[in-house]
């Protein structure tokens, strides 16, 4: 067990020195840990290339990328799949977005519950818990790398 254990480590390391010389390269990994294609490859990323690199735009790709994932949601208390959540989501931007910067958007409305204020978590295949907004802000920050 053990050695698994450092084996992994090693991975993980590895993983993290690669993507210091290369953004794309941690962008595979978090599609990876969350059973998602390649950004690059991904039919999200070809949509918000068509759309375009408004704001709106990039919080349409945070859906459509993350609503086929293998991993679940954790708000108040309740789980939910990716793609009841990204059903919910499109809606409610549809009728709550105000020119937001993503980011904003992101903090205002997919870091904690709008009815008791507790953090939206996001539970990883392997079992592990991270939080929505740092996953999301990941997931942007692999998009302008992708765009520069």
């Amino acid at each position: 067990m053990k050695l698994t254990k450092r084996i992994n480590r090693y991975i993980l390391w590895v993983l993290l020195a690669v993507s210091c010389f290369n953004p794309q390269a941690l962008a595979e990994a978090q599609s990876d840990t969350f059973g998602l294609q390649p950004l690059k490859d991904s039919r999200a990323y070809e949509q918000y290339v068509k759309r375009g690199d408004a704001d709106l735009s990039k919080l349409i790709y945070l859906i459509d990328r993350f609503e086929e994932g293998k991993f679940q949601i954790l708000y108040d208390k309740l789980y939910y799949n990716p793609r009841i959540a990204a059903t919910f989501a499109r809606w409610f931007l549809k009728r709550r977005y105000k020119e937001q910067k993503p980011k904003e958007w992101v903090m205002q409305w997919c870091n904690a519950s709008i009815f008791t204020g507790s953090l939206v978590w996001v539970k990883l295949p392997d079992g592990k818990f991270r939080l929505s907004r740092k996953v999301l802000f990941d997931e942007l920050k692999a998009l302008e790398e992708m765009n520069e």
